[in-house]
């Protein structure tokens, strides 16, 4: 997620992914079923600005307070141990799935991927309606056999409007013609395909990367 302020017209949208599931919070509890059985728990954060907001707002429509000063803040190491030890009762990932964190746990000892329910979601993107319903498939992580619904949001990669034209055509050229899934399985998202090119881009794009969309007839 990238807010952009007036006056910042030195920072231009590049290489957009709007796929909802391409970050996207996942909160693992080896004890709780559901974020309810957290009320009156001391509940972890990560560092950082973007992860204490999601943080927040994730825990917010079940009444559990995530503070600033109060809630203990753990990196994902940090909460990965924790978790092994038993002395977090759950641990807050905002990143891409599968993680190779998760994965690691979840191979390790029994966690639930605790989700949102419809109605807690939509409490979420009336108060943030720049984000997206994301879902965590099925089978994503050892032990989860359902969908679990969660915060979504896209993200772009973000240059100087100063970047040369060459540069930015080269980079998505060469984003578009390699499959990206031998790295991650989301990579499937950085093609001239993905459906999120139709949406209003976060930023605007890169007057060079514009012309190559709409030469490779991406954008209209």
């Amino acid at each position: 997620m990238i807010a952009y302020e007036k006056g910042h017209d030195h920072i231009v949208n590049y290489l957009e992914n709007d796929n909802p599931r391409l970050r996207q919070p996942a909160r693992m509890s080896p004890l709780c079923k559901t974020m309810g059985d957290l009320k009156g728990k001391t509940v972890p954060t990560s560092p950082g600005v973007a992860a204490f907001v999601l943080d927040e707002a994730t825990y917010k429509p079940w009444g559990i307070p995530i503070a600033k000063g109060k809630s203990p803040i753990l990196s994902y190491s940090e909460q990965t141990t924790a978790l092994k030890d038993n002395t977090i009762p759950v641990g807050n990932y905002n990143m891409a799935h599968p993680a190779s964190a998760i994965l690691e746990l979840a191979s390790t000892k029994p966690i639930r991927i605790l989700g949102q329910t419809e109605e807690t979601m939509a409490q979420i993107l009336k108060e943030h309606p720049y984000w997206q319903r994301g879902v965590i498939s099925a089978n994503t992580y050892t032990g989860q056999t359902e969908d679990v619904v969660t915060i979504g949001f896209p993200y772009a990669i973000v240059v100087s409007k100063d970047m040369p034209d060459e540069a930015v055509r080269e980079f998505i050229r060469i984003c578009f013609a390699n499959d990206l899934k031998v790295i991650h399985p989301d990579g499937a998202y950085y093609t001239a395909k993905n459906p999120g090119y139709a949406n209003k881009p976060l930023l605007p794009y890169h007057p060079a990367a514009e012309a190559y969309y709409k030469q490779l007839g991406i954008l209209k």
